[in-house]
């Protein structure tokens, strides 16, 4: 007689909510390990993480739409998954910016009035792309290169949905007059370690002391 006991099913683990707080998912760590995405901008895995995002949202939903208890989770969900969306939109348009400094040049308006700078081409075509004014696509791509350039570990913040693309923009204001390298490498470090101290979400009233 076979008295080989089952073992109990083990509940559905989310591998979306690991971590979530903290940028460690259950994969590969070589899959993190890797070069500034701004050097080698294919280097970092999207769909390993995105596959992670999405899955987590349609089973939830599915499951008993419009609960209470549900709902909070779906919107948990679809918050981190909007924050990757946002972090690879910010990073396409900053290695956009990086290929028209490096291989474009000043082109004529339509009327031919004047010269369009790099930045008024990039922003004109985010704008086109996404039936923007000009100016909102100037104000993207300053987020954008922010991201790039000034605070690249806070951008890591936003893609492993510690934080919401609002609070990044809200970062990206208070950081706009810092001056120099060194000092935008610090402030970036330490605004990032403040973010991942804490667990659970910002609050749109809630605000953050920096200090490095």
């Amino acid at each position: 007689m076979d008295t080989t006991t089952a073992a109990p099913e083990q509940p559905a683990v989310d591998h979306a909510q690991i971590g979530a707080n903290t940028g460690d998912f259950d994969v590969d760590p070589g899959v993190w390990d890797i070069p500034d995405p701004w050097d080698e901008p294919d280097a970092f895995d999207d769909e390993a993480l995105w596959t992670k995002r999405a899955a987590s949202v349609g089973p939830a939903a599915s499951l008993a739409l419009g609960d209470p208890a549900w709902t909070v989770d779906v919107l948990g969900h679809a918050r981190r998954a909007n924050a990757m969306l946002a972090w690879i939109e910010y990073r396409e348009i900053g290695v956009m910016h990086t290929v028209l400094s490096e291989t474009g040049k000043p082109e004529a308006s339509a009327r031919g009035v004047r010269m369009l700078d790099i930045e008024t081409q990039a922003a004109a075509r985010i704008a086109m792309s996404q039936g923007l004014t000009q100016r909102q696509g100037e104000k993207w791509l300053s987020e954008a290169i922010a991201m790039r350039d000034r605070l690249p570990v806070v951008g890591r913040c936003l893609r492993d949905g510690v934080i919401s693309p609002r609070q990044f923009r809200l970062a990206v204001s208070r950081t706009e007059l810092i001056d120099g390298q060194d000092w935008a490498t610090k402030i970036d470090v330490g605004i990032a370690a403040v973010l991942r101290s804490r667990s659970g979400s910002w609050s749109n009233k809630g605000r953050v002391r920096w200090s490095v």
